[in-house]
């Protein structure tokens, strides 16, 4: 974003973690949009922006932690945090994911297929926490 705040916008905007940076980052076709992602959701101010964003209906930018895209009914408001580990998502040339790569998905199918399945308390090793012993070790 260009280092002098827009007319009427309030002192939030000298905080934000974008002010220094091209303001082509922060489109979704933007080449460096991954990056621009991990700069915006580390921002201290991501609330009054994203507010600001959507009170100047700004689409097909990533402000305030998500990506805001232009549908039909509206402003879409994309997360832009993995929603199986909370890192952020992937993007490709033309979507963004609901997770931050592969394995983050894989496990999110299988939760989803033991849910069908009806095995949704049921133990599975995806939930079981991290040690340093076997996988077999943490089960108790």
């Amino acid at each position: 974003m260009s280092q002098q705040a827009a007319p009427g916008r309030t002192d939030w905007w000298r905080y934000a973690a974008c002010v220094s940076w091209d303001s082509e980052w922060w489109t979704d076709s933007g080449p460096h949009c991954s990056r621009a992602v991990r700069i915006c959701l580390a921002c201290p101010v991501r609330e009054p922006c994203l507010a600001d964003a959507l009170a100047n209906g700004d689409v097909g930018v990533i402000r305030g932690g998500v990506l805001l895209q232009r549908r039909r009914q509206g402003t879409e408001v994309v997360q832009l945090i993995c929603v199986q580990c909370g890192s952020p998502v992937r993007f490709t040339d033309t979507t963004v994911s609901r997770y931050c790569g592969r394995q983050c998905e894989s496990k999110a199918r299988r939760r989803a297929a033991r849910r069908r399945r009806g095995l949704a308390g049921a133990p599975h090793a995806d939930d079981l926490p991290v040690t340093g012993g076997s996988p077999t070790s943490a089960v108790p």
